[in-house]
């Protein structure tokens, strides 16, 4: 069972996904990559979009070290399960620390022909800040989204994915994506390097055994 490691939900054990389907990551690889964005100064007032979220580890960690909110995405049954448990955890810790000017619509956040959010993952009503859960297969996720942009994206897509597949996902990724967001790709190391598209400059990578992240970053605004 994986935890929220830092932040106001920290100590919080998050329920797994059941089966062997789902690759959750490790606790030194999290450790790492959280220490990475805190030290970029990233997840501060983030919007968090956590592709292939599993159980939800990354965006509700994200959460509790402060972002604003995040979108949690997967498709198979299981997963959806444990992410709305989850995130129904989160949100009532997230609760006790709301800021008081957290009061944006939640339909701010959400994609064109989506379900409405579930009554238990939704944070407060009329509120978009803390998680929320929606059931779709990423490509689709990301053709059909039309809400705010994102300023920091979790991709953790099935090493059996083929790179062609994972390439075209985040092409498709960056018209969603804020002036200086930060998205970071896990991959197994043996499979090849990501092919980066117009609109993302690769950052260095940074290998933890079997497990490779990759980052990149969009252009930051410029300035009238």
């Amino acid at each position: 069972m994986s935890r929220i490691i830092a932040g106001v939900a920290g100590g919080r054990r998050l329920t797994s996904v059941p089966g062997h389907d789902t690759r959750p990551t490790t606790d030194r690889v999290k450790e790492a990559l959280f220490s990475r964005l805190d030290s970029w100064d990233v997840i501060a007032g983030a919007r968090v979009l956590d592709l292939f979220a599993g159980s939800g580890a990354l965006g509700l960690e994200s959460l509790s070290r402060g972002a604003h909110n995040a979108i949690l995405v997967d498709h198979a049954r299981p997963a959806i399960q444990a992410l709305r448990a989850n995130a129904t955890l989160i949100n009532k810790e997230l609760s006790n620390t709301a800021p008081v000017s957290n009061t944006a619509p939640i339909s701010n956040t959400a994609p064109i022909n989506s379900p409405a959010p579930v009554n238990s993952t939704a944070p407060g009503k009329g509120c978009a800040y803390g998680a929320r859960v929606e059931q779709a297969k990423a490509a689709t996720f990301l053709a059909n989204y039309s809400g705010v942009s994102f300023t920091l994206v979790f991709l953790d897509p099935p090493y059996p994915m083929s790179s062609e597949e994972v390439d075209e996902l985040l092409a498709a990724l960056v018209p969603h994506l804020a002036p200086d967001a930060v998205v970071c790709l896990e991959r197994a190391s043996a499979s090849p390097a990501p092919q980066w598209p117009d609109g993302l400059s690769p950052l260095k990578p940074r290998r933890y055994g079997e497990t490779t992240l990759y980052f990149a970053e969009t252009p930051v605004a410029e300035t009238p």
